[in-house]
């Protein structure tokens, strides 16, 4: 599962991604809708899931990990 997490904190499931791949691919997809350019994207590893840095330094994307996508 993806959430999208505004500027003020609140989160929004965009889509239903398992791996990393996937994930990335709905996070362009949501940006590109939203007419946002992604300058960079960062991937952070925490123990309960993958943090997308955009380049926003405001909004974030999480990756929740489930058995079987903790290194996809």
């Amino acid at each position: 599962m993806v959430e999208y997490i505004n500027s003020k904190g609140h989160a929004k499931v965009i889509s239903n991604s398992v791996t990393k791949k996937e994930a990335i691919e709905d996070i362009l997809s949501f940006c590109k809708k939203n007419h946002y350019n992604v300058p960079y994207m960062r991937i952070n590893d925490y123990p309960e899931y993958f943090e997308f840095d955009v380049g926003s330094h405001t909004e974030f994307f999480k990756l929740h990990k489930e058995p079987g996508n903790e290194e996809i």
